[in-house]
């Protein structure tokens, strides 16, 4: 799934791409879908009706029938009869000009983050400028992957998230503002800005009446990520903890600044208080054990050297019963073989949550575990009861 789009009138599209983990060709895709009825039907186009690739990385409309589909290594594709025929433009002739990673639009401009850069048009996409991203030294480094933009009343605000696309590449974020005659860029970086903890962005989301969210993870020592947020007056804030159970945050949405959505390695969380804590919308299938322990590990992948330390969150039980367990949590390796003990022979509770940081990413002589895939085994009363993974990476 490239992008999901719900428009002013209600109408959800559907932007469809398989990435490189499926095992198939980054170019491959499942185009454009729309929804108006609650996905009861789908109205769906593909390269073989117009669009420049089936790779559909975003989209917008404009509520009067004109619909744009950002395409990996097809531009953008535009229908301005509600999509029932559609022409394509290559936002920049330059390396990565016709990958376009995402859309922004105001009354007066249409935005396109590109792998060349920031292209604006001023004519619904026709025709386009593109503003190279300042400061890096390749086109193949100017890699604009997350475009928003807050409407002010000296101008658009546009919020722009950079990813490193080789030598002199940034990962970060920039606002880009016009200044009379020229489209002028501010660098938003984690090393100069208090309160922000990371230049890895993953998503931008404008919320209501100025305020500003970002997704942001890990991005080597000192800038840990988390759920950053930028208020009105210019400062920033980075929510870690508070609930959430990673700081790497990929995805975040928010209604009036008050519910706020965050997508994690561990799961989808939800503050209903601005913020101030969080809960885990916790999906995990239950086996039926009464001393089940309903278990997760975070971060993860986990990096020993950028974390430090694993957390698992178990209970050992599924529900409120006063069944106390003695659990053990052991490390395997994908052969099977033992790592490491890290949890022996504990008595713990029933119908209670407990939180433990459990593994440091050494085996039983202190030694770090190369990359790869590890299993976390927790058994209750010398049951297995549950198994879960851990990808360690550096």
């Amino acid at each position: 799934m490239g992008t999901v789009r719900i428009s002013h009138e209600g109408d959800v599209y559907l932007g469809c791409f398989f990435p490189r983990e499926s095992g198939l060709d980054p170019l491959v895709g499942a185009g454009l879908a729309r929804t108006r009825d609650g996905g009861r039907t789908w109205d769906t186009w593909t390269a073989a009706d117009g669009l420049g690739n089936d790779a559909v990385w975003d989209t917008e409309s404009d509520g009067e029938g004109t619909i744009w589909a950002g395409c990996w290594s097809g531009g953008v594709a535009i229908s301005h009869d509600d999509g029932d025929t559609w022409h394509r433009r290559v936002p920049s002739e330059q390396l990565y000009g016709d990958n376009v990673f995402a859309l922004a639009r105001t009354d007066e401009y249409l935005f396109a983050g590109t792998g060349a850069g920031l292209a604006v048009s001023t004519d619904s996409g026709d025709t386009w400028e593109l503003q190279g991203v300042p400061n890096v030294g390749q086109p193949s480094s100017q890699v604009v992957g997350f475009v928003e933009v807050q409407e002010k009343d000296e101008g658009p605000w546009v919020w722009v998230g950079t990813v490193s696309g080789g030598a002199g590449g940034w990962y970060g974020l920039w606002l880009v503002r016009w200044n009379e005659t020229y489209w002028g860029w501010t660098k938003i970086a984690a090393e100069t800005t208090p309160g922000l903890n990371s230049n890895a962005i993953f998503w931008i989301e404008p919320g209501a009446e100025g305020h500003l969210w970002l997704a942001t993870a890990y991005n080597g020592p000192g800038q840990i990520g988390g759920l950053s947020h930028r208020f009105p007056n210019g400062t920033w804030e980075t929510i870690t903890g508070r609930g959430l159970f990673s700081n790497s945050i990929y995805s975040v949405s928010t209604v009036d600044n008050t519910t706020i959505w965050a997508g994690t390695p561990v799961g989808l969380h939800v503050s209903r208080d601005g913020g101030a804590s969080f809960d885990i919308i916790d999906f995990q299938p239950r086996s039926g054990f009464v001393d089940e322990p309903i278990a997760y590990a975070f971060p993860n992948p986990f990096s020993p050297m950028g974390h430090g330390v694993c957390t698992i969150r178990f209970s050992v039980s599924g529900h409120p019963l006063t069944h106390d367990a003695v659990v053990d949590i052991d490390i395997y390796d994908l052969e099977g073989r033992h790592v490491k003990s890290i949890v022996k022979d504990e008595v713990y509770q029933g119908g209670f949550e407990y939180q433990k940081d459990v593994w440091d990413g050494a085996d039983a002589s202190g030694r770090q575990v190369a990359n790869g895939v590890y299993f976390y085994v927790i058994q209750a009363n010398g049951e297995r009861a549950f198994v879960g993974k851990i990808a360690v990476v550096e």
